[in-house]
């Protein structure tokens, strides 16, 4: 299982497609993804802004979060412009939604009721 899993992953970050995967995408892509980089940037920004206002673990790891889908963008703009290869791209994403997810959920964990939170770089 390990290994199958560990040869699929080699083989999409070589960028090797499946028989018959098109690789070819719409012109309307590219629009999409500007867009959708501008509008993640914008929401990494304003999370700093609010980060820096509050200064707490949970705050960093939200803009933390927010700051990945931005990475996420980018991922898909090199995506549509040929530099990442279509399966590199799954593995990267997918890759990216986990390490979201796990922020989040541990930003949720450290905000429980009744805890007082440590200010990033506070001892």
């Amino acid at each position: 299982m390990v290994t199958a899993v560990l040869s699929a992953l080699t083989a999409a970050l070589a960028g090797s497609e499946p028989v018959g995967a098109s690789t070819t995408l719409s012109p309307a892509v590219y629009p999409v993804v500007v867009v959708a980089a501008a509008g993640t940037t914008l929401l990494f920004v304003l999370s700093v802004a609010v980060y820096w206002r509050r200064r707490s673990t949970p705050f960093f790891l939200v803009a933390l979060a927010i700051g990945l889908l931005v990475v996420r963008s980018v991922v898909g703009f090199g995506t549509v412009a040929g530099v990442v290869p279509m399966n590199a791209h799954h593995v990267i994403a997918h890759g990216i939604d986990f390490l979201i997810a796990a922020l989040v959920l541990f930003a949720a964990y450290l905000n429980r009721s009744g805890r007082t939170n440590r200010v990033v770089g506070e001892e």
